[in-house]
């Protein structure tokens, strides 16, 4: 099976290169501190706070508990509807108030994240968290109009999938994220029920 390649910043070729190579590459691939220069990255909790201000967001609520032999789909988990600034006060379990439409799940027993959404959907063409997002800095006529935004607690997740479209590039602004990806050389069945039987024997990875 082919390994996962790594490159390192600062990157010796033009980024247009990256790019080419990235849409022929088979394996992973990992840049190490290839967004140090990005502005987003730089962001304190502070400042998102300032970007999301009012807007309503949908999060995912699930249950930490993993029960072995059972997966927890999304139609096994609870929606509800938050600012950013309500789905920061329950994670420190402050400000907990019943104004707060997470405060009926515990952050010690539940994780929750807001899944993949379009920036476009969040934010005006010209406001500054769109432009914060230099993908062209990659060689890719790309910035946060064309991207996706996910926000999760700990122990958050999404169960086993396949994504059929092209290439993904993933911007990793705070925190840690553990992904188990299948390659094409992979048999589509056989590897998604050996992931899946791997979680459920070590259930801490999710």
């Amino acid at each position: 099976m082919p390994t996962s390649r790594y490159l390192t910043t600062p990157l010796h070729y033009p980024p247009i290169y990256l790019i080419a190579a990235v849409e022929t590459m088979k394996n992973p691939l990992l840049l190490q501190r290839g967004a140090v220069q990005w502005p987003i990255v730089h962001w304190s909790d502070g400042k998102w706070s300032q970007v999301f201000g009012s807007k309503i967001l949908r999060f995912r609520i699930g249950h930490k508990k993993n029960t072995v032999g059972r997966i927890q789909w999304e139609n096994d988990c609870v929606y509800e509807n938050a600012t950013f600034d309500q789905f920061q006060d329950w994670l420190r379990a402050t400000k907990n108030c019943p104004e707060n439409p997470m405060a009926t799940r515990d952050p010690t027993s539940h994780w929750a994240y807001m899944g993949y959404q379009y920036m476009f959907e969040l934010f005006d063409k010209d406001d500054d968290t769109i432009s914060a997002i230099e993908w062209d800095r990659l060689g890719l006529d790309k910035d946060g109009w064309q991207s996706t935004i996910w926000i999760g607690s700990q122990g958050a997740y999404t169960p086993c999938h396949f994504d059929t479209y092209g290439f993904n590039l993933v911007l990793q602004i705070k925190g840690i994220k553990f992904g188990k990806i299948l390659g094409p050389w992979e048999e589509r069945g056989a590897a998604l029920e050996r992931f899946r039987l791997a979680l459920l024997h070590r259930p801490y990875l999710v």
